[in-house]
């Protein structure tokens, strides 16, 4: 039969770490290389965004600099495979350290 193509359905593992001023984010797109862009910000309207990373990976991470510390944030990762589908994470909190 016709194999259908492998489409990114979810992104998995997606993960923060914070110091003071900037967070590490990482996650996956097992076996969907797909490209990379987190979207963020001190509320859940995620009012800022990465510039998205074109190349077309199975293991994501980005680096947000120039955070407040102390400060709650919101994160969520977007990645689109190479047929235009978008998937996203769920958001995640993460606060600053002092």
């Amino acid at each position: 039969g016709i194999r259908a193509p492998l489409i990114l359905q979810t992104v998995l593992g997606f993960d923060a770490a914070t110091n003071s001023n900037t967070a590490f984010v990482l996650w996956y797109s097992p076996g969907v290389p797909s490209s990379s862009q987190v979207r963020w910000g001190t509320s859940q309207a995620l009012e800022n965004t990465t510039v998205v990373d074109p190349a077309m990976v199975e293991n994501h991470e980005a680096t947000i600099p120039g955070l407040s510390p102390d400060t709650l944030y919101y994160f969520q990762a977007v990645s689109i495979d190479a047929t235009g589908y978008t998937a996203t994470s769920g958001v995640i909190t993460k606060r600053t350290k002092p």
